[in-house]
């Protein structure tokens, strides 16, 4: 389930045409521009292989180091960039970048910082100031802590990609969501973990882009196996709304992506077992097909030998592609069959006219799977539609033995 919390940064950003070769071979200038049209088409993969093996532009490495989970090089590049204030815009979105690598970390009271920052600079910003009210809540709570983790086994009734947990030492069992930029929960389940919550000032948008209001709260405590956090974050979310109207009590919750990183591995496998905390490869410099935009998690895959990029969200079920796909294989489209489709958020449905394509080969993680019944949306053109070519769900990992998201090396390996 993709659900934002966070406003997508308003950026009027236009995508700059450009031929590789030729900006590598005219020179600097050329190479800058060539840098500025990946940072703004959101190609971070692309970003990456180009800055390969070094850059002397701190604000791109900086960026790239955010994208790809170095977190410790990207406050120290991105930090120069602001206190040069050579390039105000720049600096700007310097401040953007590191807003999002705390949020990651579960750091609040370093989110609020760089979005105050960022009012200063554009007061009006309406995405800053609805997060500003998020923040100003959580900065009053110490930042998210690792205390410990270890590697944690565990069996996944019916497939789910789920994990049994204490919250305060109450026992749940909450989803592992990518899709998710802070853990959610529902208010009557917040009464069973006795959380104290707070109302928020702000807005929540869904998949749907819908908004709704919702509420805060701080779990001093949680325990996955022997792996031991603090103060993490839930959303709370009204009992009528989506995603928990139909799941039993203990289950009516979803861990996002700031404990997934903290836990920094996870695998599940065909035989309905899950592993977390173990240890990583930490190849860094193997090549990475995992990266980070903001508060989402992507992924690359193959279609036809043509590379496009995804939101890897396994809080959903199904895959769906997205008008970038159905644009850049148009050949596909008549393999399948027209039909309206529906897409429910929090709190409303959307209706999209659709193809639905019955069989579709992609190459993903080193393997070829394939996707059955997938939908291809032809008119959906909010959020992160504009950068990628859809929203990869847990269907596309049904016929593998094994699936490991591993965020030290930022892989994702499929066997």
């Amino acid at each position: 389930m993709v659900l934002c919390c966070i406003l997508r940064i308003s950026r009027a950003l236009i995508l700059l045409p450009f031929l590789l070769g030729a900006c590598i071979s005219e020179g600097g200038e050329r190479r800058d521009d060539s840098f500025k049209a990946l940072f703004v088409s959101h190609r971070w993969f692309d970003l990456r292989e180009l800055m390969q093996p070094v850059s002397d532009d701190l604000f791109y490495e900086g960026a790239i180091a955010s994208a790809f989970n170095n977190p410790e090089q990207a406050q120290t590049d991105l930090k120069q960039v602001i206190e040069s204030s050579a390039d105000l815009k720049q600096a700007y979105q310097a401040h953007q970048l590191l807003r999002y690598l705390f949020l990651r970390e579960g750091r609040h009271g370093r989110v609020l910082r760089e979005i105050k920052e960022l009012l200063a600079a554009k007061p009006n910003d309406p995405d800053a100031q609805n997060d500003r009210a998020l923040f100003e809540v959580l900065s009053q709570y110490p930042d998210q802590e690792v205390v410990e983790v270890h590697s944690f086994h565990t069996q996944t009734p019916d497939g789910k990609l789920s994990v049994p947990l204490l919250v305060n030492g109450v026992p749940a069992r909450y989803a592992l969501d990518t899709g998710a930029n802070l853990s959610v929960i529902c208010e009557s389940e917040a009464r069973r973990l006795h959380l104290v919550v707070h109302d928020v000032a702000g807005k929540l948008y869904d998949s749907t882009g819908s908004a709704s209001g919702f509420r805060i709260a701080v779990a001093e405590h949680l325990t996955i196996g022997t792996s031991r956090f603090r103060n993490v974050a839930f959303l709370v979310v009204r009992d009528d709304q989506q995603p928990f109207l139909d799941l039993p009590i203990r289950e009516r919750g979803l861990i996002g992506l700031p404990i997934l990183i903290a836990l920094k591995t996870m695998r599940w496998t065909k035989k309905e077992t899950l592993e977390l905390g173990f240890s990583s490869s930490q190849r860094r410099m193997q090549q990475p097909n995992l990266c980070f935009d903001e508060a989402a998690l992507i992924t690359k895959l193959t279609v036809e030998g043509q590379r496009f990029d995804v939101v890897l969200d396994t809080g959903a079920e199904k895959t769906e592609f997205w008008p970038q796909f159905s644009m850049k294989f148009t050949k596909l489209l008549p393999q399948g069959r027209k039909a309206a489709t529906r897409e429910t958020g929090v709190t409303q449905s959307v209706e999209y006219d659709a193809m639905v394509l019955p069989r579709l080969s992609i190459h993903l993680g080193g393997a070829q799977v394939d996707l059955h019944q997938t939908r291809v949306l032809l008119n959906r053109t909010d959020g992160w539609t504009q950068w990628y070519g859809g929203n990869l769900g847990l269907d596309a990992f049904h016929e593998v033995h094994s699936v490991t998201l591993d965020f030290a090396s930022m892989t994702l390996t499929l066997e």
